[in-house]
């Protein structure tokens, strides 16, 4: 019994540990999501880029997962979008 109990809990915590692994999810487990409210911001990332997205929320979720560096400029549509920021998920904002 012992024996059982001690490989469980060997078995527990390689789990536990693994857990913490950044894998090919941990990116997305990193960053939170966002709730489904359009209140649309404009975001300009370093390179002047402007991007309009569903709402501020969805800025820091796209620097999140795709390592980029939008900041929100001002509250609204941007009046030169390239294109909208489209969910991984599928939600066009």
């Amino acid at each position: 019994m012992k024996a059982v109990s001690g490989l469980l809990l060997v078995v527990f915590m390689a789990l536990s540990w693994s857990c913490g692994v950044t894998g090919s999810l941990g990116k997305a487990q990193e960053c939170s999501g966002c709730a489904d409210v359009y209140e649309p911001v404009c975001g300009v990332n370093g390179k002047g880029n402007r991007l309009t997205f569903g709402n501020a929320c969805e800025v820091d979720q796209l620097n999140c997962l795709e390592d980029q560096d939008y900041q929100i400029v001002r509250p609204g549509v941007c009046s030169r979008s390239v294109k909208p920021f489209i969910r991984k998920s599928g939600g066009l904002f």
